[in-house]
């Protein structure tokens, strides 16, 4: 697969970074620097921005993702360790955002939590009223009632020729070799010499027309897995991303294409992705660490090789927690 690299930048108000190894390579790519208005970016290699803005917080946004999770109230503590809900939950109290305990003062600030009207808190996407101040055991049952789950919309058809060739060998080929044919497009795109004679038999074409047909469709689906990546990182290389799932995450990777194409999802790369940007310490540390405003955005490595971050209003915190946590947003 081959497609144009792209920039993505990732904004952790000021303090960010991202790069993306290459493969079999043992040279890290040298940052450049740009200005883009008034923000300084931190070109690293063929893929990656880091992007210092002066802003009161940062956030890690995808189409599924919220930066604060909703029952994120739930953690609030009194400074001697006792839970505290509803109106009783002072500034000095702290909460647990993405296993690092911060105070609500300092939460509220960095725009982690937002205050009611009534002078309670609450996550930034939840409603109000899951905020009222109730008891606890109130609160747990309103947690147990069910949801009515959102039916996600799928994704859209493959472009019409590809279309043609899957209704075509669902509709005149056996149930077993249609569904190996698809299994072997998912595991690695081969399909057996046995299941395109079946095909190329039931459908009454050549066994070679079979095969450049089986192709077509495996290339059209590699072609809408790229959008849908990009679609979940935009800027990012795909291609980068893709080969990070293939060699570092193959069962994620093999999870994310069934889910692409037996559940039509559209948010089946959605966590290959998150894993790809969470890993981006192991993966390759050095882009962080020697990104040319690394010492002025708080990018360190601890006593036990952990890459971290300082994260305005909040503290310092490990930079996979911080991807995990959203306080780093991908623009």
């Amino acid at each position: 697969m081959n497609t144009n690299s792209g920039y993505a930048s990732v904004t952790i108000n000021s303090a960010e970074a991202r790069d993306l190894q290459q493969p079999g390579s043992h040279e890290q790519p040298q940052p450049t620097a740009r200005s883009v208005g008034d923000a300084q970016r931190l070109v690293i290699g063929g893929g990656a921005e880091i992007t210092d803005r002066a802003t009161g917080y940062a956030s890690y946004n995808t189409s599924t993702d919220s930066a604060t999770p909703a029952n994120v109230m739930d953690t609030v503590k009194s400074p001697t360790g006792g839970p505290v809900v509803g109106r009783d939950i002072k500034p000095t109290d702290t909460i647990d955002v993405g296993g690092m305990r911060t105070s609500i003062s300092a939460a509220l600030a960095a725009g982690l939590i937002v205050q009611n009207a009534d002078g309670t808190y609450r996550a930034p996407g939840a409603p109000a009223s899951v905020v009222s101040p109730v008891t606890q055991p109130e609160q747990q049952e309103q947690q147990n009632e069910p949801q009515q789950e959102q039916q996600p919309e799928k994704v859209v058809d493959l472009e019409p020729v590809a279309h043609q060739y899957v209704e075509e060998m669902v509709n005149g080929v056996d149930n077993m070799t249609a569904t190996s044919v698809i299994d072997g497009i998912i595991n690695g795109g081969t399909v057996s010499e046995g299941d395109v004679a079946q095909v190329a038999s039931q459908l009454g074409i050549e066994p070679g027309e079979a095969q450049q047909r089986i192709t077509h469709v495996r290339e059209a689906y590699e072609s809408q897995a790229r959008e849908l990546i990009s679609h979940a990182s935009p800027g990012s290389d795909v291609e980068e991303i893709i080969r990070y799932g293939y060699e570092q995450q193959p069962e994620l990777m093999n999870r994310a294409i069934k889910a692409h194409i037996q559940d039509e999802d559209p948010r089946a790369y959605d966590a290959l992705v998150r894993q790809f940007w969470t890993d981006l310490p192991r993966v390759n540390p050095d882009a962080l660490l020697n990104a040319t405003n690394a010492k002025e955005l708080g990018v360190q490595r601890d006593s036990s090789g952990t890459i971290t971050v300082n994260i305005p209003g909040v503290g310092r915190m490990p930079f996979a927690a911080a991807v995990r946590s959203g306080f780093i947003a991908k623009r």
